[in-house]
This record gives structure tokens, C-alpha cells and sequence, in this order.
């Protein structure tokens, strides 16, 4: 069962302000003699995207939270940690050719709020990741009703999982957009 709701506004011109939030129900799943249990889920997101002629801004916030799953007496957060999501993108240039650039960082983790010592709340905190995005994405136009598009980003891990290895990686992405 998913239940959303949502909020979306116009600021004015192509400018837009969005909130949205989303429940996720889950049931039990068994294999053999294992039940995974995989928690209900819930995520808010808000976006502000402020569009002019030469100039464009968009700042989006995520953030997930998985509640009360276990696989094997283990508690889910080991598996879908609780997310955060932060997005600064700026464009510049004519519809017809322009560069947008972005900056990011993303939150991984799980923190038992029942722990009942310091060793057991530290073992938690030791599985928190931050990572930082950072990326270009042009845009140029092919006439009337079509743009080809790339995205660039390049990714670095902030913190990492205690005794694991900083992350860093590279995605890239393109196609052609039309329109009808």
C-alpha cells in the first residue's frame, strides 16, 4: 500500500515550488524458513526551481526514513539505511544551449534510537556515509522540438564506514529529448 500526498505552486513565470510525501506499507516475506520483514518506508521531498531567460536555480531536499523491518534478526537499517539528500543546481545560457552545474551531498546511515549504551549507539554511527556530488550537464538544442542533453558527475566520500574505503566514482549519462 502506497499512500502520497503532494503540494505543487506556481511562484510566477516557469518558477515552481513542489512538497511531496509518501507512506510505503509493507508485508512480511518468507523463503525456506527465513522472514524478511522489509519496514515501512516513508519520504518527504520539497523542490524550489526558479526559472528566468538566462539564468535558472533549483534546490531539492529528500530525505528516507525505513522503520521497523529485520532479515534474520538483524535490524533493516544494515540494509536500507535512513537517506538524506541535498541538491544545489544552477543553469545558465538560452534554452537552446546552456550548462547547468550542481553540487550534492548524500547521507547513508542508521541510528537505533533504543540504544541503551554508548559501545551499542557508536556501532550504529560507525555505518554513516556522506558523499559529494558534483556535476555538469549541457544542453543544445536541435532545432524546434528536440535538445541533446548530458549529465556529468563526479562523486567523493566525505565519511565513510568505519574501516571501509574512501568512495569515489564518475556517471555519466546523455540522450535527445522531443517534443509533440
Amino acid at each position: 500500500t502506497v499512500l502520497t500526498a503532494g503540494l505543487d505552486a506556481s511562484l510566477g513565470g516557469a518558477s515552481t515550488f513542489t512538497l511531496e510525501g509518501s507512506y510505503v506499507l509493507y508485508g512480511d516475506d518468507t523463503f525456506g524458513e527465513t522472514t524478511f520483514s522489509p519496514g515501512n518506508k516513508a519520504t518527504g521531498t520539497m523542490r524550489l526551481a526558479l526559472r528566468g531567460r538566462l539564468a535558472r536555480g533549483e534546490l531539492l531536499a529528500r530525505y528516507r526514513q525505513v522503520f521497523d523491518g529485520t532479515i534474520e534478526a538483524r535490524p533493516v537499517g544494515y540494509i536500507r539505511p535512513s537517506q538524506a539528500q541535498v541538491v544545489l543546481g544552477l543553469g545558465f545560457g538560452p534554452e537552446s544551449a546552456s550548462l547547468g552545474v550542481s553540487a550534492g551531498a548524500r547521507y547513508y546511515g542508521s541510528i537505533d534510537p533504543d540504544a541503551d549504551d554508548g559501545i551499542e549507539l557508536v556501532s550504529f554511527l560507525a555505518d554513516q556515509q556522506v558523499l559529494l556530488d558534483l556535476g555538469a550537464a549541457p544542453t543544445i538544442g536541435l532545432g524546434e522540438s528536440a535538445e541533446l542533453f548530458g549529465s556529468f558527475t563526479y562523486t567523493v566520500g566525505l565519511t565513510e564506514a568505519i574501516g571501509g574505503e574512501t568512495l569515489t566514482g564518475f556517471r555519466a549519462s546523455g540522450g535527445i529529448r522531443t517534443r509533440f
